[in-house]
């Protein structure tokens, strides 16, 4: 679970969040934090996708496209959403949809800035409340401000 929000966070190869990653989850007491993100993700995502009309073998370009028109969907309940199809993350985060709609920007120029902070933040969020040992959400949080993509 946790390579897939490396993929979500854009940080697939950083070999030292992964191992930050791992260790926070590793730390809490449940060890499901990651799984359930990524549940609530993409139970999340597939509710807008049908709230949309729009099937779930629906490709990245129709989703995105519908999320530009249909951004009435989208809410603070969906700034940490995200999804990852035919190997491009769409973001669900209203900021990112609304910035791409002011600049005219196509597919390839999406925004995932707003997304992928918000899915930063949810995450320091859910670890703070289980991880016993605060040392290790640090380290975390200090692999995740180095490298941030913008």
């Amino acid at each position: 679970m946790s390579k897939a929000l490396l993929v979500l966070l854009g940080r697939e190869h950083d070999k030292k969040l992964a191992v930050a990653l791992r260790d926070l989850e590793t730390s809490a007491p449940a060890y499901t934090v990651d799984a359930k993100i990524i549940g609530d993700i993409l139970h999340a995502g597939y509710l807008v996708v049908r709230e949309m009309g729009l099937d779930r073998d629906v490709t990245s370009k129709e989703l995105y496209h519908a999320l530009r028109v249909n951004d009435d969907v989208l809410s603070k309940n969906t700034e940490y959403i995200g999804l990852h199809i035919e190997g491009e993350t769409i973001s669900f985060h209203p900021s990112d949809i609304a910035r791409d709609a002011a600049e005219s920007r196509q597919f390839s120029d999406r925004s995932l800035l707003y997304f992928r902070r918000a899915l930063s933040d949810e995450l320091i969020r859910r670890y703070r409340e289980c991880v016993v040992r605060p040392s290790v959400i640090e380290h975390f949080v200090q692999c995740l401000e180095k490298g941030e993509k913008k």
